[in-house]
């Protein structure tokens, strides 16, 4: 190991999370817990009511069967309960801090620079939860950064041979919680490359109870599922990943997916893709020129129709492939129409448009172009904007009236 600071990945899934670390080489490594490569670590937290402390994984296992306290299993889902705050950036606090001291004794003390955790689901309160823990160990929050898991599959792909993901690249990951599909496609615009996830949840065509009742049976069905997947779409290169098919050896799919195409099997890809975010985002960019579009990200571009020096002007509100928690801006502007505003939703992906409008017929009657508003745009959550117009007066000549109007869209 050298002295340079250390780059963290931390995959925290419901049923274990792991760790993984930027190595010398620029390649993701991952962190074992104890001596003999043990990787996985069971996401379970413990909270000991006399210490008054918490502990994480095995340790967290061992001490409620001796000790008297609290059990959390049910994370990172735990977070979402409002009414229990502190309690849960407590926990968060506990457990960055476990793999933080995790990465220190594995690498021989070395600095901590940036971390990079990835989730399944963005979360407004996962993500408070995350920042304000951070911020309460010592670290900078814009050295780090929180990605859900589709974006850490894109990052993983994309750092492979360009011959993996020349077409459609497919992700099963099959955890106790249920079989998740991802499915990745490189967009080659005039404009930009796009790296689009689709993501959906396939309980009803598999669960895990279907592996532990007959794993042949559940063998057809994904054989079956995989048939049809593979008909529809060009696919190069597939990724197995979750506890699930590490039960029964899957014969009949993994026959039917080798054909004439790239198959991996394992369970730290999202860990790794989160390490190559971080580098990424915080060391080398070598994918600037794409737009990531995923699960956490914005789909579409906004913007508002504007008169700029006698033509019409888009002025652009947000762009696609922001994190949506991160997207927002603030303008001031001169109406030209007074009585309503027009805005526009566009997708580079599909190339449709679709404008709408938002009514200011209760604002002050003024003459034209002496109706100064200001605007306020963000993201309400990964599917929904909202726009806040208010008028605020013009100067010497009009003063604000006060009125606002607030306008919500699902896209």
């Amino acid at each position: 190991m050298n002295n340079k600071a250390l780059i963290l990945g931390i995959d925290f899934s419901s049923d274990f999370s792991q760790l993984a670390f930027l190595n010398d080489a620029g390649e993701p490594e991952s962190i074992s817990v104890g001596q003999d490569k043990h990787f996985l670590v069971p996401t379970v937290m413990f909270f000991n009511d006399e210490l008054k402390e918490w502990s994480v994984g095995e340790e967290a296992i061992n001490r409620s069967q001796r000790e008297s306290g609290k059990v959390v299993t049910n994370l990172p889902e735990a977070l979402f309960y409002d009414e229990l705050k502190d309690q849960n950036r407590a926990m968060m606090k506990a457990y960055i801090a476990y793999f933080v001291k995790l990465a220190a004794n594995y690498t021989n003390g070395q600095i901590i620079k940036s971390i990079v955790m990835t989730v399944d689901d963005l979360t407004v309160e996962i993500m408070e939860c995350f920042y304000e823990a951070i911020e309460a160990l010592g670290y900078k929050k814009e050295n780090t950064k929180i990605l859900s898991h589709s974006e850490s599959f894109i990052y993983y792909v994309l750092n492979q041979h360009k011959d993996v993901w020349v077409n459609n690249v497919l992700m099963l990951d099959f955890s106790q919680q249920g079989l998740v599909y991802r499915r990745l496609s490189i967009r080659h615009t005039r404009e930009a490359h796009i790296a689009d996830v689709e993501t959906k949840k396939l309980d009803d065509v598999l669960t895990f109870d279907n592996i532990k009742t007959d794993i042949d049976e559940a063998d057809k069905i994904l054989e079956d599922f995989m048939d049809e997947e593979l008909n529809e779409h060009v696919i190069s290169a597939v990724y197995f990943s979750g506890e699930g098919f590490y039960s029964g050896d899957w014969k009949n799919t993994l026959k039917k997916t080798c054909n004439n195409r790239r198959v991996f099997k394992g369970n730290n890809l999202i860990v790794k893709g989160a390490v190559y975010g971080a580098k990424e985002l915080f060391y080398i960019s070598n994918f600037s020129d794409y737009i990531i579009s995923c699960k956490g990200r914005t789909k579409v571009n906004v913007s508002m129709e504007v008169n700029h020096q006698g033509s019409e002007k888009q002025l652009v509100l947000s762009k696609i492939g922001t994190n949506w928690y991160e997207a927002g801006a603030v303008a001031e502007c001169i109406l030209d129409k007074p009585s309503i505003a027009k805005f526009t939703i566009q997708s580079p992906i599909t190339k449709e448009s679709e404008n709408f409008y938002i009514d200011l017929q209760d604002f002050p009657a003024r003459k034209n172009k002496t109706v100064r508003i200001r605007i306020k745009f963000a993201y309400v959550n990964e599917n929904k904007f909202a726009i806040e117009i208010k008028d605020i007066g013009f100067g010497e000549f009009y003063e604000s009236s006060g009125k606002v109007v607030r306008e919500e869209v699902t896209v």
